[in-house]
C-alpha cells in the first residue's frame, strides 16, 4: 500500500511540476512577443520621424 501511495504523490509532484514549467515557457514566449511587437512599432515611428 505504501508503494502505491508514494506513486501516486510522485506523480503529483511531476504533474505539477511539468505544468508549471510549461506555464513558464507561454509566459515567456508571449512576453517576448509582446516586447517584439513594441520594438518594431517603436523603430517604424522613429523611422517615419525622419
Amino acid at each position: 500500500m505504501e508503494n502505491i501511495g508514494m506513486f501516486i504523490m510522485g506523480c503529483v509532484v511531476c504533474a505539477l511540476y511539468l505544468s508549471g514549467y510549461l506555464y513558464m515557457i507561454k509566459y515567456a514566449n508571449d512576453s517576448h512577443d509582446s516586447d517584439l511587437k513594441k520594438d518594431i512599432e517603436k523603430a517604424n515611428k522613429s523611422q517615419s520621424k525622419k
